[in-house]
């Protein structure tokens, strides 16, 4: 996806409060007014405000890091705010969970601000959406109408998901 344009694809992320960006920024940068800034980035993840299997919390998706060795500061990252995260940094939906102590396969929802957009990014986990409640989860649902796992910014309808 790193062909795409970005002012249209990313809607799902940019146009929904429930949805941040965890960056891992480069080495190269510099600190200013006490914050630190790069104009390159290292790593990257989705954080989503949701529930997994009913319980409020913040889940962070697939890390994308350009040093595999750099997952783990995500993961540790995401303990030391008491956030949950994939344990293995899967393309799947259904991955198993961890918050670093447990370890689950949890149903995660997201009730979204919108999801009716021209085009939308490939995701991970949270690829099954139901327009009409404006939800997103890791797991298919009657009521899901596009699944989220296309790179060309497309989506599948739900009639081909069954």
């Amino acid at each position: 996806m790193a062909d795409v344009d970005t002012s249209d694809y990313f809607d799902i992320y940019t146009q929904n409060s429930q949805v941040s960006l965890v960056i891992l920024y480069g080495d190269e940068g510099a600190i200013s007014d006490d914050k630190y800034s790069s104009d390159l980035i290292k790593g990257r993840a989705i954080l989503w405000d949701c529930k997994i299997d009913g319980q409020p919390v913040k889940f962070m998706d697939r890390v994308y890091t350009t040093h595999d060795s750099d997952v783990e500061l995500f993961k540790q990252f995401a303990e030391k705010n008491g956030w949950w995260y994939k344990r293995s940094q899967s393309m799947e939906p259904n991955e198993k969970l961890t918050n670093g102590s447990d370890v689950k396969r949890g149903e995660i929802i997201a009730k979204l601000d919108s999801t009716d957009f021209e085009y939308y990014p490939y995701c991970d986990t949270m690829c099954y959406i139901d327009s009409e409640s404006g939800v997103a989860s890791n797991q298919y649902w009657d009521d899901s109408d596009k699944m989220l796992r296309d790179t060309g910014g497309s989506y599948e309808d739900s009639y081909d998901m069954d």
